[in-house]
């Protein structure tokens, strides 16, 4: 009975044994990443327009940028590094810099973004369509996209256009692309306030 009991036990025993190394803890060696606005300069000040209402719809991303991981240019490839990770969506990050530094450039507080775009009745809704948003590790950084500004209330269309941002980064680093994607937003968000205040300028 004892011998039975030991050559059933057996294979238990070995199969933990074996297992022993598989459940040790493993380091987390990614890098994360997030867009900050604390590596914009400040807003220049601008006649501020406390009635205007923006709306802004989450930015729109190529989709082999959808995803954690960062994705830099090399040659004609796009490589996806494994070992750093955006720390929330690109997209949602996007939109949240773009956003708020329109917003400021413009000088309102009226900014309704999703899921709640529909707070104010008479806004202005500015929809961004990112063709390219990425480049070298090191290199030349490139934001290219289409936007165009409607009413909310009619629909109506009153700005449209196509912008290309090119900007080298600081060093060949990640911080440093981090960043220069940041920087790039920016850009984008004061070339459309200057659009949009020049329209808003000519109704009067």
């Amino acid at each position: 009975m004892k011998k039975s009991l030991f050559f059933t036990l057996l294979p238990a025993a070995i199969l933990l044994a074996s297992c022993g190394p598989i459940l040790e803890p493993q380091p987390d060696t990614a890098h994360y990443y997030h867009l900050s606005e604390n590596v914009l300069p400040p807003i220049p000040p601008a006649s501020p327009l406390p009635d205007l209402a923006l709306s802004v719809p989450r930015l729109r991303l190529p989709a082999y940028l959808d995803r954690s991981e960062i994705v830099h240019r090399a040659d004609n490839r796009l490589l996806i590094d494994n070992n750093n990770l955006w720390l929330e969506p690109l997209g949602q990050a996007a939109t949240r810099i773009f956003a708020s530094r329109i917003a400021g450039r413009l000088g309102t507080e009226k900014l309704a973004l999703a899921p709640t775009l529909d707070i104010y009745d008479d806004a202005l809704q500015i929809n961004i369509q990112l063709l390219q948003f990425d480049g070298p590790a090191s290199g030349n950084f490139s934001l290219h996209a289409y936007w165009n500004v409607a009413t909310t209330d009619t629909g109506t269309p009153l700005l449209s256009g196509e912008e290309q941002i090119i900007l080298a980064p600081s060093q060949s680093s990640y911080p440093a692309y981090v960043d220069t994607m940041t920087l790039s937003l920016d850009q984008l968000a004061e070339r459309i306030a200057g659009q949009i205040r020049g329209k808003l300028s000519g109704e009067k």
